[in-house]
């Protein structure tokens, strides 16, 4: 009996994911209009970054998407957040930039552009940052790799916790440093709460329940969640994971390089569960759970870690 109820529960939690997924993605009327239009704006200009990075971009690339863009942005409410128009603006200034260079200065889309910096001169006078960046040197020869390698190797997950909270500062640091993760189309959906307060942690791990042993040591909490909003479609239900993971791991590895140990703590929860931990933790309805992160220094003279072997390389590398 309880085999066949675990088998209609799965019937269950799909259809309430199904729901969450249908009530908060980027093209719900039932999800607040400026939200959606900062996603989109995010995502369509990165095509304009990507584009202006090939080796030899097409002259008047993008007319369509360029044109699409601006009226987006002339939709958007500014005071949602400025980062969707100062990275297009910066990103259009560099599309001109180029024209320039190849010595394109007439045509329509041109135009277009210039004439959507003069309908909104403030544009000019926020910190543009889209467009591309110089990375010629990133894998010169001289750069200590092994020590790289040593490094990432070295990570693991720590189960011994000085209890002290760590100071706000090298929180702010440890997570803008974990920015730098990789997104789908620069979607940048996922979000980070932190958390000190021992109640408030004590609470959060008993949900999560899998800390025992250790949870009265743990003094710092992350958890990670990822925005619904900046997917759609059904081909992208489950990217909002792929993307938080990818954050996760980043945000583990930034931990590491500051000295700050990490522990790995699973969510497979139901939605019912989820829902109890959003509750305790203060979430919003709109983020999926990704991991929970214990975090802190270490406590001890002797510190022990699970020695966790890896399989075989010939057992994950598949060379065809």
């Amino acid at each position: 009996m309880s085999k066949i109820l675990k088998t209609f529960q799965f019937g269950y939690e799909y259809v309430v994911d199904c729901w969450r997924t249908l009530r908060f993605n980027s093209y719900s009327p039932l999800e607040d209009k400026n939200r959606r239009l900062f996603y989109h704006l995010l995502i369509e200009t990165h095509t304009i970054e990507k584009a202006l990075s090939l080796p030899n971009p097409r002259p008047l690339f993008g007319k369509q998407k360029i044109t699409s863009l601006i009226k987006m942005a002339e939709r958007y409410d500014i005071t949602f957040s400025p980062f969707p128009i100062q990275m297009l603006g910066g990103a259009l200034k560099e599309y001109l930039s180029f024209h320039e260079s190849q010595q394109i200065v007439e045509a329509p889309i041109l135009d277009h552009v210039r004439g959507f910096f003069k309908r909104h001169p403030d544009t000019e006078k926020l910190e543009l940052m889209g467009g591309t960046k110089n990375v010629t040197d990133v894998y010169e020869a001289d750069q200590p790799r092994d020590y790289a390698i040593h490094f990432l190797k070295s990570r693991y997950s720590c189960r011994r916790f000085d209890s002290t909270p760590l100071g706000p500062e090298l929180i702010q640091k440890i997570v803008s440093t974990a920015q730098s993760a990789p997104s789908q189309c620069n979607r940048q959906t996922s979000r980070v709460h932190y958390y000190s307060d021992p109640k408030k942690i004590d609470a959060l791990l008993k949900l999560q329940a899998g800390s025992n042993g250790f949870r009265e040591d743990l003094g710092n909490l992350f958890v990670v969640t990822s925005e619904l909003t900046g997917w759609g479609g059904a081909g992208q239900r489950n990217q909002v994971f792929v993307d938080g993971a990818l954050f996760s791991m980043f945000l583990m590895l930034v931990c590491h390089a500051h000295g700050v140990a990490s522990c790995p703590l699973n969510l497979a929860k139901t939605n019912a569960d989820e829902k109890k931990i959003k509750l305790a933790g203060d979430i919003p309805a709109r983020e999926r759970l990704i991991m929970m992160i214990g975090i802190g220094k270490t406590s001890g003279k002797l510190i022990l870690a699970a020695r966790s072997p890896r399989l075989p390389l010939e057992r994950v590398l598949n060379i065809h």
